[in-house]
Formats: C-alpha cells, sequence, structure tokens
C-alpha cells in the first residue's frame, strides 16, 4: 500500500489547484457579475470587479425582449421527450438483443455496433440538410432526433433549436 504524500507537498497543490480553476473560471465570473452591472458601469475604465449595486433590470429587459420562457419550454420539451423516447426504444431493443435468441440477431448487433464507430461529423451534412427543410412543430423536431442514429445533443443544439416556434 503507498503512503500518502506529506502534508507540506499536498498544501501547495491544492493551492495550484486553486489558482488554475480561479484562472479557468475567471470568463465564466466576469460575465456573470457584469450581468448585474449597471450599463455605466459595464463600460468605465478602468473596468470594477464588483457593481455598485446588483441591477435586475438586465434581466427583465432581456425576457421582454425575446420569449425566453418559450425558448426554455421548447429546450426542456425537447431534450426529456428525446431522452425518455430514446430510453424506452433502446431498452426493447437491448432486451431483445441479449435475452432472445433468433436468427440473424448476432448480424443486428454487428451492424448496430458498426453504426456506433462512425463519427458524428460524418452525418453532419445530411442532418445539417434535413433541418434546412421548413420544419416549424416541436413534434417534427422530436422525431427527426429520435430517428437520428448518433445523438450529439450538444453539438449545433441552437442550430437545432432556433426553427422552432
Amino acid at each position: 500500500m503507498r503512503k500518502a504524500p506529506s502534508l507540506w507537498i499536498r498544501i501547495p497543490l491544492y493551492i495550484a489547484i486553486i489558482v488554475i480553476m480561479l484562472l479557468v473560471n475567471l470568463p465564466f465570473i466576469w460575465m456573470l457579475v457584469t450581468a448585474f452591472k449597471d450599463e455605466s458601469e459595464v463600460f468605465t475604465l478602468p473596468p470594477k470587479f464588483y457593481p455598485n449595486f446588483f441591477d435586475f433590470r438586465n434581466f427583465a429587459g432581456a425576457m421582454a425582449q425575446i420569449p425566453m420562457g418559450r425558448y426554455l419550454f421548447n429546450s426542456l420539451f425537447v431534450a426529456l421527450s428525446v431522452t425518455l423516447l430514446q430510453l424506452l426504444f433502446n431498452s426493447f431493443a437491448a432486451y431483445g438483443l441479449s435475452r432472445l435468441r433468433f436468427k440473424g440477431r448476432d448480424f443486428i448487433f454487428l451492424i448496430l455496433v458498426g453504426t456506433l464507430m462512425v463519427p458524428p461529423e460524418v452525418t453532419l451534412v445530411p442532418v445539417s440538410y434535413t433541418h434546412l427543410r421548413a420544419h416549424e412543430t416541436v413534434l417534427d423536431l422530436v422525431c427527426r432526433l429520435l430517428l437520428e442514429k448518433k445523438k450529439t445533443q450538444n453539438k449545433n443544439y441552437m442550430k437545432k433549436t432556433e426553427h422552432v416556434k
């Protein structure tokens, strides 16, 4: 069994990890703090990190200009319905391929595993082409995402949901 490093080695290591974490997350923290600043505070030189007071009017203005509630509902509906339907259908397929014995089962399994090896970049052009057509409903988007062979839900997510009304 290996002995744990001494305290004098762990403390500088933890300090270095915390400093690196702060440096990596600094742009996100700056964006979050700037969202609460007044417009005059955003463009002051030299810039201040903390606002004088936290202004929530920026969020109210953003909600008034775009239908954020509808966008959030569309995103949640598409993500949850595709996830639940994928779980349902894939569970049936997994049970059938693992427990039932039938002719061609190994071939179907090989085809299924073979399609998983195709990188998502190969399907980018055909999937983008089908999304360029006039698809107006959320149900159409759910069906299209459900029928796609490979899901890259985070990649091109905004592109897939921007046409949903």
